[in-house]
């Protein structure tokens, strides 16, 4: 079945086209796909790496097809008993326009009137509707507290001149080129403590954002003249859009432990809003809602296929791990001054008892039990997969 033969009718009308730069394997994208009622499409991704890219590539042949209708030899693909060369040759205008959707790129590299070309065949009809909207966030190293810490030995002029400092400006670009009707501009928290030149870089980036035309001084435009109104992703409360310039930097950070996500994962979103699309009186985006109970790891992991860890320095078997484990054991029984006794009791029942719960302790493909995960069990117990994927 190919995909003239195949009927959506699930599908709206019409579908805002999505922009997605420095895509990764393609978390933002399949955020907007995936809403209920399918207002949005992916025009393009683009991304530069390798790996990445084939996962970016993979989920976009999948969304061609209906979520009912994903052919089995995916799950074949998935589950490691078809090669990929297998599955592309069965549905090739699908792998087709899934290699021109998902663009393996390197921004800032890659010659902008390519790129300028590529979109504007993307988004076909729409193009100079302005009627898209953008997403994404450039590559973080240059901004990130980890990043800038590796970085240390190379502080000063290679520092200030890293050319991941300036890849926001290829975000500036498509903006002032194809004038989207919104963007969501996501980055890593360090970018509110870094700067280059003396200069605080969250704030010239919110500046730039507002105005890409007038920032890309030295670049010739379409929308010279475009400009945005900046909001931050709320949660704990909408704010007030009126005073955007001075928003306190904070107010643009989300913290992913507040949405029932179970983990501390931190991160700078803005949205933007161009101010001729905005409705008329608009001063605020909706706030998120909050859920009343925070998500804990083991929320996640119960259910999930139990995995052994590895060894480092040993033959890596099953039996070598349990005589490890053991071992292990036995070494810290020794230590009975420093331990309650209680606790030796419960090192040497756990000793006695240990075995090793998986042979193969990683893989792509883990066979799971009948009992569904207790989080969110539609993300993993895809009936038809039969197990886990990525599960290490």
């Amino acid at each position: 079945m190919n995909s003239s033969q195949r009927s959506r009718s699930d599908m709206p009308a019409f579908q805002v086209p999505v922009i997605d730069l420095f895509a990764g394997p393609g978390g933002l994208g399949e955020g907007f796909s995936t809403l209920e009622g399918n207002p949005f499409r992916i025009a393009i991704s683009i991304e530069m790496e390798a790996s990445a890219h084939k996962t970016l590539r993979l989920r976009t042949f999948v969304r061609q097809f209906g979520p009912s209708d994903i052919p089995s030899e995916y799950y074949h693909y998935v589950r490691g008993d078809l090669p990929l060369d297998e599955l592309s040759a069965v549905y090739p205008d699908e792998w087709e326009q899934a290699e021109r959707e998902a663009w393996h790129a390197e921004l800032g590299v890659e010659d902008h009137l390519r790129v300028r070309a590529r979109v504007d065949e993307a988004l076909g009809a729409e193009r100079n509707e302005g009627s898209a909207v953008l997403v994404g966030g450039p590559p973080c190293q240059a901004y990130s507290l980890v990043g800038r810490s590796r970085m240390r030995p190379v502080q000063g002029k290679e520092f200030e001149s890293d050319r991941r400092h300036f890849l926001y400006r290829e975000y500036l670009k498509i903006m002032a080129d194809h004038a989207p009707a919104a963007f969501v501009f996501e980055n890593v928290k360090g970018m509110l403590s870094s700067t280059r030149g003396g200069i605080e870089v969250f704030g010239q980036i919110r500046e730039d954002l507002r105005f890409p035309g007038k920032a890309l001084d030295d670049y010739r435009a379409r929308h010279q003249e475009v400009e945005y109104k900046l909001f931050p992703l709320a949660v704990t409360g909408p704010a007030d859009g009126g005073q955007e310039p001075e928003m306190p930097a904070s107010k643009f950070v989300v913290r992913t432990e507040q949405l029932g996500l179970p983990q501390a994962r931190h991160r700078v979103i803005i949205i933007g809003i161009r101010k001729d699309r905005m409705a008329p009186g608009m001063s605020a985006l909706k706030s998120l809602s909050v859920p009343a109970e925070r998500t804990t790891l083991m929320d996640v992991l119960h259910e999930m296929p139990a995995l052994r860890s590895g060894l480092s320095r040993a033959k890596d078997s099953s039996r070598d791990w349990e005589r490890v484990v053991r071992r292990s054991a036995a070494a810290l029984l020794k230590e009975k001054q420093t331990l309650s006794a209680a606790m030796q009791d419960n090192i040497a029942q756990t000793s006695e008892h240990i075995r090793s719960p998986q042979s193969d302790r990683r893989g792509r493909f883990v066979a799971a039990t009948d009992v569904l995960p207790r989080y969110q069990p539609l993300w993993y117990a895809d009936a038809y997969v039969g197990g886990v994927l990525n599960h290490e």
